[in-house]
């Protein structure tokens, strides 16, 4: 079955606001590089938030760990770190792992615990915590790129 001109266009809209604001949105000049990770934290904590509403406890791994790395990634491109400088911060590597766990156990008992009402809070609370994450990521970065530059 053909796709419609309407459906076309909104699927040739949307891959190019994904490009735009997440896969490309380092080669963007309009944009500094502090927008560009606002940007990012926001995209994959607001992704995060919504991933996590499935009811299934524990099962938030195979949703978020996924996403969180991709948007390290991209924080890592954004602010020119290579990839391979993450090797050198294993002692960090360990805290955002330890954060990672929590957020889980946190998760997987918020919503055993309140199974009906968990839906509605584990949006801010995942919002919160990738957030986090992602901005103690993103001020590493930062660190590394200045100390790269010299």
């Amino acid at each position: 079955m053909p796709i419609s001109d309407e459906k076309q266009n909104f699927i040739s809209l949307l891959k190019e606001k994904i490009s735009n604001n997440l896969t490309d949105i380092e080669s963007r000049d309009d944009l500094s590089i502090d927008e560009k990770s606002k940007r990012i934290i926001h995209i994959f904590s607001a992704a995060c938030a919504v991933s996590a509403v499935q009811p299934i406890p524990f099962a938030d791994i195979f949703f978020l760990i996924p996403l969180q790395v991709y948007m390290v990634e991209r924080l890592a491109v954004v602010r020119d770190v290579p990839i391979s400088a993450l090797d050198q911060m294993t002692d960090f590597a360990t805290m955002i792992v330890m954060l990672i766990l929590a957020q889980q156990v946190a998760l997987g008992l918020y919503k055993t615990g309140l199974p009906f009402f968990a839906g509605f809070t584990t949006i801010p609370l995942v919002y919160a915590l990738t957030y986090g994450i992602a901005k103690v990521l993103d001020s590493l970065f930062v660190k590394r790129a200045k100390a790269a530059a010299y």
